[in-house]
C-alpha cells in the first residue's frame, strides 16, 4: 500500500466508520444513541452530514 493511501485512510471518515469515535460523533449529529448504528446507518448518517457541509 503506498503512502499516500495510508494517509487518505487515516484521513478520510468514510474509511474509518468502524472507529469508537467517528461512531459516537455520527450518533450525537443524528441525535441517536450510538448502540442503535449499525454500518449501513452509520454510513448513510456521515452522507447526511456531509451533504449538509
Amino acid at each position: 500500500m503506498s503512502a499516500r493511501s495510508v494517509m487518505e485512510r487515516e484521513i478520510n471518515v468514510f474509511f474509518r466508520l468502524d472507529q469508537a469515535q467517528v461512531r459516537s460523533g455520527i450518533a450525537a449529529s443524528l441525535d441517536t444513541d450510538i448502540e442503535e448504528l449499525d454500518d449501513q446507518s452509520t454510513f448513510v448518517g456521515l452522507r447526511r452530514m456531509r451533504d449538509k457541509w
